[in-house]
């Protein structure tokens, strides 16, 4: 019987599965947004706050003049914005328009915002004490496969009486999508963890789902990772935008300084799809209180997955829906997987919680700003290159300080100010991979997702392509199975 080699298969195979970064993805012309129940929305005067705080903000920039619309498409509401070029251009959101405060219910609370030419958007959640703020993705990176990470939910009564709850909210962008939902915790509304559960939403509408919290749980390991590690996945019908974080979270630092071992904050971020999560993870864990440790999770999405630090000492092993979540004393750190993983950094100082893009989707030529918000007045953009091109990493045609990350040398990191309501651009040779967060409020975000598809594997004969033997043979005019997903 005669054999042949696959060769070219393998060649195809590669080609699919990493691809190149394609243009710079938060940018586009179509975006869906809701926001998420923010604990101290409502906080007066228990807590001697102003009122005149609380706001839904978007806040919008462009490289070039232009117009748009923001639009609730179950309610009417109709809002047009006009932005300059490198201009920034903040729009109120009524709360009765795009705020998802109730948990286990369809609601109508989805904005779709349109412009003429490419806009970048920055969706922003402000209540007494507690704000948090997450880069908005145009349409062209959202998908239908999701995982979720999120800070601990606890039961804490504070002077406000708030229960915290980790919580995640789904957001239909067609007609008629079914979606299931695999809760990794139980839902605060009676559906047990780990068995799926669907739901079936039209356009604009969204869902809501929040860890129960009792009295007593903050103490329990499976609560403190709150609901990472849950799934969510179109079973039929078009794309889903997800929005993933804590109605309030406490975390406990471990800084050696009072002030900051107990902060609350509302958490708020935009995960992006499975499709675009990548095997080559790193983070810079810089903020403002060098004292104060960064909380990092790498959470699996394949079972038996592997992880490495890039000088190739072990990390850890991971299964689906499994997470290592440890406090990190060191500026940068950067790992590998046979697998394609998700990666989020916790700011202790004031919590915020930032999806990270791995490094096969740095970009090279991206524009960015920061939310203003009360006393704030800028932030951090931190920032990954590969070393061999460090010094082209550049921030409004200034070059950026960069530093080889340790045991990982062919990586630098290094980090700038930027000022409030400003629009900045940042440039690079071979791209970088780069986050923000405040200097001296609760807010963190990713910056830039290269927007390629990381994780369309193909499977021959029911068996992955890089996992079959570079020897492999097959004979000849017997059929072979192909299928990715």
């Amino acid at each position: 019987m005669k054999k042949i080699l696959i060769l070219i298969i393998f060649s195809l195979i590669v080609i699919k599965v990493f691809p190149q970064s394609a243009a710079p993805s938060t940018e586009g012309k179509e975006f869906w947004v809701t926001f998420m129940k923010n604990a101290k929305k409502g906080c007066y005067p228990n807590a001697g706050g102003d009122p005149n705080m609380e706001k839904l903000r978007l806040t919008i920039i462009a490289r070039n003049a232009t117009t748009g619309t923001i639009v609730n498409p179950n309610t009417g509401y109709t809002q047009n914005f006009v932005v300059g070029a490198m201009q920034v251009t903040e729009v109120t959101i009524p709360y009765n328009e795009a705020y998802t405060d109730v948990y286990g219910s369809v609601v109508s609370t989805g904005l779709v915002i349109t412009s003429l030419d490419n806009i970048s958007i920055y969706a922003s959640n402000q209540a007494n004490t507690s704000f948090d703020a997450t880069i908005v993705l145009p349409v062209r990176c959202l998908g239908k496969e999701y995982s979720i990470t999120t800070a601990g939910t606890r039961y804490y009564l504070d002077n406000c009486g708030g229960v915290f709850a980790a919580q995640f909210a789904i957001l239909a962008t067609t007609n008629n999508t079914r979606v299931r939902i695999t809760p990794k915790l139980a839902t605060n509304d009676g559906k047990p963890k780990n068995v799926p559960f669907e739901i079936t939403l039209n356009r604009g509408q969204v869902y809501m789902v929040g860890a129960e919290h009792p009295a007593g749980s903050s103490q329990l390991a499976e609560y403190k990772v709150g609901l990472t590690g849950s799934w969510v996945e179109v079973v039929q019908g078009g794309q889903i935008a997800v929005f993933q974080g804590n109605s309030q979270t406490y975390e406990l630092s471990q800084s050696p300084d009072p002030q900051y071992q107990m902060k609350s904050s509302h958490t708020y971020d935009q995960t992006f799809p499975i499709k675009y999560c990548g095997k080559q993870l790193a983070s810079v864990m810089i903020d403002s209180n060098p004292t104060s440790p960064i909380f990092l999770t790498i959470t699996g999405l394949y079972d038996n997955t592997s992880i490495v630090h890039t000088s190739g000492n072990p990390f850890d092993n991971l299964n689906k829906g499994e997470s290592n979540g440890n406090f990190y004393d060191i500026d940068a750190i950067a790992l590998n997987a046979d697998k394609p993983c998700t990666i989020h950094s916790t700011y202790n100082i004031n919590p915020s919680i930032t999806m990270i893009a791995s490094r096969e989707q740095a970009c090279k030529d991206f524009i960015i700003t920061t939310p203003e918000h009360g006393n704030a007045t800028g932030a951090f953009i931190d920032i990954i290159a590969l070393t061999a091109h460090a010094n082209s990493v550049q921030v409004n045609n200034a070059n950026i300080y960069m530093n080889p990350i340790p045991e990982t040398p062919e990586y630098s990191y290094g980090y700038t100010d930027i000022l409030t309501n400003q629009v900045y651009t940042v440039t690079s040779q071979s791209g970088v991979i780069a986050s923000v967060v405040s200097t001296n409020m609760s807010y963190g975000f990713m910056c830039s997702i290269g927007g390629s598809m990381l994780t369309q594997f193909m499977y021959i004969d029911d068996i992955l392509s890089n996992e079959i033997a570079s020897n492999q043979k097959y004979c000849v005019d017997v059929p072979i199975d192909f299928r990715s997903e």
